[in-house]
């Protein structure tokens, strides 16, 4: 199921508009976000170091909402590549985007989820979909 939902957040005195896109997946229980890398190539050709920055870098998206993840999800293709565990989220004031600092998620999550198809992405437009409501 697919919910889509437009809320008003305030951030360091910035009001704006965002639209929060939740996808159920019933595979996947942890709170994530997933985040697609189609436009940063393809994640094959990446070094490690290349894929995370791809995945971390400015996003728009609802400081208040993603803090709540456990898991980003590097998505290409429909397809888990990557799975990191946020540490910290920060946001830039100038272009009203987030972005993370983290590490690679547990081996066990990371084995677990990697190569996993999502088809319920397929027809998303938004880069970055979450998979839980607040």
């Amino acid at each position: 199921m697919l919910t889509t939902k437009s809320v008003t957040i305030k951030e360091t005195f910035v009001e704006r508009r965002v639209t929060i896109t939740c996808v159920e997946t019933t595979e996947i229980r942890e709170k994530c976000v997933f985040i697609k890398i189609s436009r940063s190539g393809n994640p094959q050709g990446m070094s490690p170091e290349a894929l995370y920055n791809a995945t971390r870098k400015e996003w728009r998206a609802a400081i208040n909402h993603i803090q709540e993840c456990e898991y980003v999800m590097a998505i290409y293709e429909n397809s888990i590549v990557e799975v990191y565990r946020p540490l910290e989220w920060f946001v830039n004031v100038r272009s009203k985007r987030v972005a993370f600092e983290g590490e690679l998620a547990p081996f066990d999550i990371r084995q677990q989820y990697i190569g996993t198809l999502l088809p319920q992405l397929e027809n998303i437009r938004q880069p970055v979909v979450y998979n839980f409501e607040k």
